[in-house]
Order: structure tokens, then C-alpha cells, then sequence
């Protein structure tokens, strides 16, 4: 994959990273299992790939990869628009449009010279972050006029994996069906809401964890921004866009920021809204739509300002600096060097480590001096290049699957 200026994006520059002599992994968090595609259930391995850290190593010790940075860039923001906790409402819809923006460019590039097919992303994905991009401005315009709370994170694909895992926990022991019926989601889904209601009711006599969870994980109420700000915030990324484009070696006039839909002919369809009432052609045609919104196109404009990029995620690896080896069992407790267990190790040793017990950890002193005291998980995961195999259970209904097969074509 090529971007528009020739920055070449590939899975090459994260395999050198992996790689590479003289950083560990430590340092990235990568092992060579995350590079595996086959599973594509996966979303852990994206995360650690588009990842801060990632990207200041491979900006470090993987020569010529601007382009692969810069793609995780994109992606690390489009995902922190929707999942991310702890931002601002304009900061998410600054985070969208610039993704979009920079997507927008590329895609008009490669349009340009036919080949969007192989050196850009697919169109499916380039639509979905058109769509979030518009329904973020919508349901913040939404919000203020409701009024309604701004939970943007309900609008992810998470809630919908708890409650799919929260089904499929309602099973006896051992039991390896995942799938079933309507009549049983049905079932389950009014266990699942007694649960959670009993639950929510009893918070105050009971500890309930994953209530607890929930509570901190949703912000505060958040004020909504007005049409003015969230205009200003989209023009800042669109400069921010253009700024970034440039120092990639894209000029100005290179850059076409409108959008690229296939825009279907829609003259014979006729949507309705839930509860609304069919109007006429004749009647009401000035009336406006407080919901009613349009695909942004930005025409290209050669100004010479432009605003500072995109504010850089905050997530950072945690080090564990205070925990420290001391007590009466100094001399029984082994320490083992850093440079001595792991390759490719130098440095300090950013892993978080463990402060809950003694119990199944090692102390380990990295080169400059400091103890840490490691989990026995982190430490094989630090010796081991991640874990190859597939889940028991995806397999095990792939060989149901293919007897199946075999037995209806022998017979």
C-alpha cells in the first residue's frame, strides 16, 4: 500500500520493529502473533499495533516508515473518537474529522490515478468513517436539543460484545455451544436484565464489581458544544489534516478534501421516521428538519495558516517506579538481570509490574539498577512470541463443521 505522497505503508516496517536487535519488546509491546491476520476476531493485537508506543518506535529504529506511522495515527484517533473515556466531546469530533480528512485526501489521490484499489483503504471502510464522522455532529446536535446525556461510548461495537458474552456465560459447566437460537437469546436476555436490575437496585447494600465497573467507566455529564464550535473544531482539523499532509510532501495544491461517496440514485425510495407523520411534496416544503444534516465537502483552500496537529493520545505504558525490594526476606529473594533473561533487552524495563502479593512474580533489575517485581504471565509473554494457536472452541466447531461435510458427501 502507497500513500499519496510515496510514503509506503506496509506490514514490513512492523516485522523489522519486531525484529530489530537493538529495542525489546518491552519497549512496543508487539510479539509476532499480533501480525497474524487469520483470526480476524481479534481486536487486541490492533490495539497494541496502532499504539503510541509503536509508533515512537518505529518513528526510532525502522527507517522510512512515515507512512505506516502516520496510517496508525489515522486509526489510533478514529478509534479514540468512540471508545476512549476520558475526552471532550470537540476533541472527539476533532479526532473523526481529521482521520477522515487525511482519508478523504488519499482516496482522491488514488482516484485520481486509478488506483484506489491497491493503495488505499476499501471502500466499505472509507464509507463507515464518513457515517461516523457525520453521526458524531448528529448525535451531539441531538443531544443538546433533547436534552439527553452524551454517551458516545454506547455507540460502539463493545456494549453489544458484553451482552453477547454475558449470553454465552448463561450455560452450564463446560459447555462449548456458543451459538443459539432467537427463543433462547430471548431467554437469556431477560435473565441478563434481571441481573443487571437487581443489581442496580442493591448497589447501595451490595458490592456488585462489574457495576462498579460500568460507573467509572462512563465520564461525567459533559456539556454539549454549540453548531458554532463544533464548525470551528471541524475547519481546525481539516488545517490540522493539511498541515500534516504537507510535511509528508503533499502540497497544497495536490490536496482535495471532498468527499468520494458512490452516491446511489435514491429518487425511488422513500424514508420514513418512527413516529412522524408523510408530508406531502406540496406542503411544507420550507419547513427544516431541527435533525436534518449533509455530507461535509470541503472545497480546497490555499491558506497559508494552519493550526497545530493533533494532540497525541494520552495513554502511555506504565512503569512501576515505586515498587522496591526490601524487608526482612531481602537475602532469601532471588533477583534475576534484565540483559540475562530476555533478548534484545537495554535500557529500563517498561512493564508494569505487580503490587497485589509476592505470589507467582519475579524481581528483576533492569540496567539501570532498578527492581521491578514482574508477574510470571509477563515474564514468559517477554520470552515467548505470543500465543500462535486458535481458541479451542473456534476449533472445535471447524472440525464439527468439516465431519459434517465429509459425512454429507460420502453419503
Amino acid at each position: 500500500m502507497e500513500f499519496e505522497c510515496n510514503k509506503v505503508i506496509t506490514k514490513d516496517h512492523l516485522k523489522a520493529l519486531i525484529n530489530a536487535e537493538n529495542i525489546g519488546k518491552d519497549k512496543h509491546g508487539l510479539t509476532e502473533s499480533d501480525l497474524n491476520s487469520k483470526d480476524r476476531m481479534k481486536f487486541k493485537p490492533t490495539e497494541r499495533i496502532m499504539s503510541k508506543e509503536v509508533r515512537e518506535c518505529l518513528k526510532e529504529f525502522v527507517p522510512e516508515s512515515e507512512g505506516t506511522v502516520f496510517l496508525l495515527k489515522v486509526m489510533s484517533e478514529t478509534h479514540a473518537a468512540f471508545c476512549d473515556v476520558d475526552i471532550e466531546p470537540l476533541q472527539r469530533v476533532f479526532y473523526m474529522w481529521h482521520a477522515l480528512f487525511v482519508v478523504r485526501c488519499w482516496r482522491n489521490s488514488c482516484l485520481a490515478r486509478k488506483t484506489a484499489s491497491k493503495e488505499c483503504i476499501t471502500s466499505n471502510a472509507y464509507t463507515c468513517m464518513e457515517l461516523n464522522a457525520h453521526a458524531i455532529v448528529m448525535l451531539l446536535d441531538m443531544c443538546r436539543e433533547s436534552p439527553e446525556q452524551f454517551l458516545v461510548l454506547c455507540f460502539s461495537s463493545q456494549p453489544a460484545e458484553e451482552l453477547f458474552r454475558e449470553l454465552r456465560s448463561m450455560t452450564t459447566t463446560l459447555e462449548t455451544a456458543v451459538e443459539f437460537s432467537m427463543r433462547e437469546i430471548g431467554d437469556r436476555i431477560r435473565r441478563a436484565f434481571m441481573k443487571v436490575l437487581v443489581s442496580y437496585r442493591q448497589k447501595e447494600k451490595y458490592t456488585f464489581p462489574n457495576i462498579i465497573k460500568k460507573l467509572e467507566k462512563y465520564p461525567a455529564v459533559q456539556q454539549i458544544p454549540s453548531k458554532e464550535a463544533i464548525k470551528n473544531e471541524i475547519e481546525r482539523a481539516r488545517l490540522a489534516a493539511s498541515c500534516n499532509l504537507v510535511e509528508l510532501g503533499l502540497s497544497i495544491d495536490e490536496q482535495s478534501f471532498n468527499d468520494s461517496l458512490n452516491m446511489r440514485d435514491t429518487s425511488e425510495i422513500e424514508f420514513v421516521s418512527t413516529g412522524t407523520t408523510i408530508v406531502s411534496d406540496e406542503e411544507d416544503e420550507d419547513e427544516e428538519d431541527p435533525h436534518e444534516f449533509e455530507f461535509i465537502s470541503i472545497s480546497n483552500k490555499n491558506d497559508e495558516t494552519a493550526s497545530d496537529s493533533a494532540n497525541e493520545e494520552e495513554n502511555q505504558i506504565e512503569t512501576d517506579s515505586d515498587t522496591k525490594i526490601s524487608g526482612e526476606d531481602d537475602e532469601e529473594e532471588i533477583i534475576y538481570n534484565a540483559s540475562e533473561l530476555f533478548p534484545k533487552f537495554g535500557g529500563e524495563l517498561r512493564l508494569k509490574g505487580s503490587t497485589s502479593s509476592k505470589k507467582h512474580t519475579f524481581n528483576i533489575r533492569d540496567c539501570r539498577g532498578k527492581v521491578h517485581r514482574i508477574k510470571k504471565s509477563k515474564v514468559l509473554w517477554m520470552m515467548t512470541n505470543g500465543r500462535s494457536r486458535q481458541v479451542n472452541t473456534r476449533l472445535a466447531r471447524y472440525k464439527q463443521k468439516t465431519q459434517q461435510n465429509q459425512t454429507s458427501t460420502t453419503s
